[in-house]
Formats: structure tokens, C-alpha cells, sequence
């Protein structure tokens, strides 16, 4: 075969990478080549060859160089922490023909065969077919001499053996996920590069901020993630992962605010996993939360863009900070986080979504609210967050770490104080009152400790006001409704939609949940519901799926006749008695009779105006 590098014709050079038999080469060039190789293989012309001769018929030796693959280099070799224990993977660093960096591809050790080598071609890596089984034996002697060390795949707080907690996200040795932590550099007199200070950051961002109290406010979101994560880790309280969502006109700085607050923990790109998008498939955005536990998680452009069923599910998913149960070896596993999510759209969450009163306590919504003073204002906002970003969040992360009881202790004193303070607006103000207290408590230490302008009374009053806007009472039943679909969310793999589940409590049909009687039992015992009265209210509202003179069902299952509370999961095809809040108290009204609720259909209920 024919020297394809002496060549001008592209035929021949691509017949070198493809080569259908060795290339012979003289004895002063193989001599010369073999003092650079390892074991016969060679680094040439940044291509990968190996040496060797043979005798030919005449007795006379042959020198040879056989093409296995272009060039490579295994950078890092790491467990990654996943639903099952952990995976093993390596970094491979692609080079290109002419010895130039191409791609670093992750790939998964049990992908090193024929197979996973093949898929490698449409990164870059080009390699001899026949030659495959050397390829790998080339990447495993490159994986020997190297490191190997844990990473996590989900970003916040970790309770270690030891009882103490850790945070991860910043360090690239511990972590691989999805939400890229990052910290920008500024420039020294010494014309060298180093990390920008918190202090510097927060002197940056407080001339944006500081005539503006909702950019402080969702600043202050921003940084609560990290107090809620740790509150859950620590076993402290459990908080749901709460949801702001912005919405109204263009121009008003929606997005501009998930940029500035996601700039607290990095740079706020959308392949940063900081700015994430609304437009995605449900498993997509839940996978990405996944195991989050501290890190804001941004969702932008909200829209109609998926089924209004799904899209309800979703939201409720995300609030609750539990995925769907996804299978691995056979066994159901669900993915959970707690932070805090920041979105904004053009439009409601509660116009788009199935109401349910389990999100009045979850999600506060902030409609048509200015928050850039100018298109300047939002240029500048845009600007220095892509500059200048991530060490406010380190530092944040680093004060919970020096100063956890502290932290605890505020963050009680702050929860008791607005509980007395909002309880009395509604059933659920208690709950939303936790997160206010969590969002103060975030504005409080970034003022105190950062340095930012940001006034937390201001703050404070802020959130309270828009909570009293989006309340609205609803009758015990659809409280308890609302308690039980939370459980079936909680335990989802306890609520299958087959029979396979020995533990099993009950069955998930396309838009009913089916209750085993013993179950049902123990759950409203769990709950605190009055069994009877709910089923009686169920089944007078049409919401119970039963036999006429019965609050059940018999369900074949497992070849044996059971009995089964059929009920359904939404609420959006019943009529449902509402009682919005007074207009001229701050004091929840005095409860009247049923007869005098106004029956409002859940269509109807879908535009109802809301006011504090």
C-alpha cells in the first residue's frame, strides 16, 4: 500500500484511516518509531499505529505500521452518584486529525465494546473496524494509571457519615450535574486572573437592586434555595419546594429577574442548566431537578405549551418535590428535591392549571408587576449578571455551614412571627407563612452579612401582600381531597397502575385513584380526615366512583374480588363551593352556611378575580 501522506487525492488520505492492510514502512523509520512507542504503539502524525515486522517468503524482514485509531486522551475516570449507587464513568479528550482539540465526551465504562467505540465517530473519534479490541485495550491502560473518585450528579446539601453537612455544586472534582455552579473572574494589577470576592459581586449588583424591592425580593428567593435544602437535609422542617411565578405584559423585566437571581449561583446561560425553559417535555424538567437540593432552579416562558392535565401534574409535582416513579432493575424509584423554583410567563399559572387549593399554599403568584425601571435598566441587569456572577451564592452556602444553629434558631423565631401574623387570613397561611419566613430570612443575611441593599421589611410586606391576592377559601372536603392526592404523590410507588407491587396501597387508574379499604383506612387515620364524612361529602359532590347504596367499588385484582374507595384525582369537572376572602378585612370572614356559598363551576372558577 501506497504512502496516502505523500498524496494529494482526498481518496488516499481517507483510505489511511480505513486501511485494508498495514502500511510498510522501512527499517530506519520503524527503528526511529519504535524508540518513541509504548508496548509497539505510536503516536504519528496525530494518529495512533502499531509496530511491528514480520518475515516474508524470502526470508527477508518486513516493517510494518497498522492504523488503530486518532488520537485520545483520558482526562478523568469518576463515579457518579445516580438512583442506584454509583456508575462509572470516564472523560475522553477527542483530538482531530491534525492534533487539534475536538470534544471531551463522557462515557459510561460499560460503553467501552464495539458498540459504544462506534457511536464515538459521530464526536469525532475515527478508528481502524478490525482494530476495535486494541482501541479499548488502549482506553483500559489509560484508565489504570488514573485517579478514580466520587462525584454527584445533583446539586446542595449532603448529610455526611459523619453528621455533618456538606455542599456540593462548586467544586468540579465532586460534582457533574446538570446546574453548572460557576464563579467569574476579574483581573489583578498583576494582569492575572482570580475568582471575584463576594463583597466585590454584592457592590456590583446593589446599585441594580436598591430602589427596586421586588429585584431584592427575588434575589432573595434566589438565595432561600439554599436555606430551604438545608432546613430538609438537617431534618430541621420539611418544606415543599415553593414556586414564584411572574406574569403579564412583555417589557417589564420577567425574565430579567430569573437572570439576575440566577446569577447569584452562576453564569445565567440556558446551557448552564440556571436558565431553564417551561418548553419541555414534563420528564425533562423533572429529570433536571432531580435531587436538588439548594440550588435555584429557574423556568422560563410559560405558556400553554403542553396538555393542561400534564401540565398540572407537573407543576404539582414540582411543588411537592417529587418526581414520577421511574423503574430501575424492576424496582420503582422517585426522584425528589427541595429548593426553591422562580418562573415567569405571560401567563397565570391558576388561569392555565387545574385549581387545586394544594397549590394556593405552594405557589405565589406576582402578576403584571414592573420590576426593570427602564430598557436600560434591564440592559444593565443583563450585562453585568453574564459578567459578574456565582460568589454571592458561595459565600451565602458557606455562612449555613459556619453558622447552622444560628440559622435554625432565625429561621423559627422568623416562622412563629409571621405565622401570627398571616394565620388568620387562611387555612393555609400557616404553611405559606414558613416560606416567608425562609425568603426573610435569605434577605435578612444577605443584608447583615453580604452586604446587599436589600430591605427585608420591605421584602416581607411585599410577599405577604401577593399571598393575600391569590387567597380563596374552599370547603373541608376539597381541603382533604387535596391532603389525600398529596399522599398518592408522596407514594407514588405505593399507587401503581398494575398489580406487581406486593406492598401496594391502592391502584392509579387513567383519572381515578383506587383506595384498598384497609389502606383508605390507615390513611385517614394518617390524616386526620374524618372517614366517613369525606366519603359522604365525595360521593354527594359525584367525586366518589361507588355503587349506588356504597362508598366502593369491587375490583378484581390478582384473581381475587376486593373492595376499592374510587376516587377522583381532579376536581375540574365538579362543582365546587368558593368562598373568596373579604376585600376590607385582613381577617378571614366568619364561615356561612353551604346555602349561602356561591356555587361557581369550575370553568367559571378558572377566571374568578382574586383580591386581597
Amino acid at each position: 500500500m501506497t504512502n496516502p501522506t505523500n498524496k494529494t487525492t482526498t481518496t488516499k488520505k481517507v483510505r489511511l484511516f480505513n486501511p485494508s492492510k498495514p502500511k510498510k514502512i522501512d527499517k530506519g523509520k520503524y527503528k526511529k518509531l519504535m524508540k518513541q512507542s509504548d508496548d509497539g504503539y505510536v503516536l504519528y502524525r496525530n494518529m495512533v499505529f502499531f509496530l511491528y515486522d514480520k518475515e516474508n517468503v524470502n526470508e527477508e524482514i518486513e516493517y510494518y505500521m497498522r492504523f488503530i485509531c486518532s488520537k485520545f486522551l483520558i482526562t478523568d475516570c469518576y463515579y457518579l452518584e445516580g438512583n442506584e449507587g454509583y456508575s462509572k464513568l470516564i472523560d475522553m479528550r477527542i483530538y482531530d486529525n491534525k492534533g487539534e482539540f475536538n470534544d471531551i465526551v463522557g462515557i459510561p465504562f460499560d460503553a467501552i465494546s464495539q458498540k459504544g467505540i462506534d457511536k464515538l465517530q459521530n464526536r469525532g473519534f475515527t478508528y481502524n473496524p478490525k482494530q476495535v479490541n486494541e482501541v479499548i485495550s488502549l482506553i483500559i491502560g489509560q484508565l489504570m494509571s488514573l485517579e478514580k473518585k466520587k462525584v454527584s450528579r445533583s446539586p446542595g446539601w449532603r448529610k455526611l457519615s459523619d453528621g455533618a453537612f456538606s455542599f456540593v455544586g462548586y467544586d468540579s472534582n465532586t460534582y457533574r450535574g446538570f446546574s453548572k455552579l460557576s464563579i467569574s473572574n476579574v483581573i489583578t494589577k498583576e494582569n492575572t486572573w482570580r475568582q471575584i470576592s463576594a463583597e466585590e459581586h454584592a457592590t456590583i449588583v446593589n446599585p441594580l437592586i436598591e430602589k427596586v424591592v421586588s429585584l431584592q425580593m427575588f434575589v432573595s428567593m434566589s438565595l432561600s434555595s439554599a436555606l430551604i435544602g438545608y432546613l430538609n437535609v438537617a431534618d430541621v422542617t420539611h418544606l415543599n419546594t415553593p414556586i414564584a411565578h411572574i406574569y403579564g405584559n412583555s417589557s417589564t423585566g420577567k425574565t430579567t429577574a430569573l437572570i439576575l437571581s440566577a446569577s447569584m449561583w452562576g453564569k445565567p446561560q440556558a446551557n448552564t442548566g440556571l436558565l431553564n425553559s417551561w418548553n419541555a417535555t414534563p420528564a425533562k424538567i423533572q429529570a433536571n431537578l432531580a435531587n436538588n437540593n439548594g440550588v435555584l432552579f429557574t423556568l422560563n416562558e410559560f405558556g400553554s405549551v403542553m396538555d393542561k392535565k400534564d401540565l398540572t401534574e407537573l407543576v404539582y409535582n414540582i411543588a411537592e418535590g417529587t418526581g414520577r416513579d421511574r423503574m430501575y432493575n424492576k424496582n420503582p424509584t422517585i426522584d425528589t428535591w427541595n429548593t426553591f423554583v422562580l418562573s415567569c410567563g405571560e401567563t397565570s399559572l391558576f388561569d392555565v392549571l387545574d385549581r387545586n387549593k394544594g397549590l394556593y399554599a405552594r405557589v405565589i403568584e406576582f402578576p403584571n408587576i414592573q420590576i426593570t425601571t427602564s430598557a436600560e435598566h434591564a440592559d444593565k441587569i443583563k450585562e453585568t449578571a453574564n459578567s459578574t456572577y456565582g460568589a454571592i451564592g458561595l459565600a451565602f452556602v458557606n455562612f449555613i455551614v459556619d453558622n447552622q444553629k444560628f440559622v435554625v434558631s432565625k429561621y423559627r423565631e422568623h416562622s412563629h412571627r409571621i405565622r401570627n401574623l398571616i394565620s388568620t387570613f387562611s387555612s393555609i397561611s400557616s404553611r405559606v407563612a414558613n416560606y416567608i419566613a425562609v425568603i426573610y430570612l435569605a434577605a435578612e443575611i444577605a443584608q447583615d452579612v453580604l452586604g446587599l441593599k436589600i430591605n427585608c421589611k420591605d421584602v416581607e410586606a411585599m410577599l405577604i401582600e401577593y399571598h393575600k391576592k391569590t387567597l380563596i377559601e374552599y370547603p373541608s372536603w376539597v381541603v382533604n381531597h387535596e391532603k389525600l392526592m398529596s399522599y398518592v404523590l408522596a407514594n407514588r410507588a405505593s399507587f401503581v397502575n398494575s398489580s406487581y407491587i406486593t406492598n401496594a396501597q391502592g391502584y392509579e387508574e387513567k383519572d381515578k385513584i383506587l383506595f384498598m379499604e384497609v389502606s383508605f383506612k390507615d390513611i385517614c387515620k394518617k390524616l386526620d380526615i374524618d372517614r366517613t364524612t369525606f366519603l359522604e361529602e365525595l360521593k354527594a359532590h359525584g367525586v366518589l366512583d361507588c355503587l349506588p347504596d356504597r362508598y366502593y367499588k369491587r375490583k378484581v385484582v390478582n384473581g381475587t374480588s376486593s373492595k376499592f374507595y374510587c376516587i377522583y384525582k381532579a376536581l375540574n369537572a365538579f362543582k365546587v363551593n368558593v368562598l373568596p376572602l373579604s376585600t376590607n378585612s385582613s381577617r378571614k370572614p366568619a364561615q356561612p352556611a353551604v346555602n349561602e356559598l356561591n356555587l361557581i363551576e369550575k370553568e367559571e372558577l378558572m377566571s374568578y378575580e382574586l383580591y386581597s
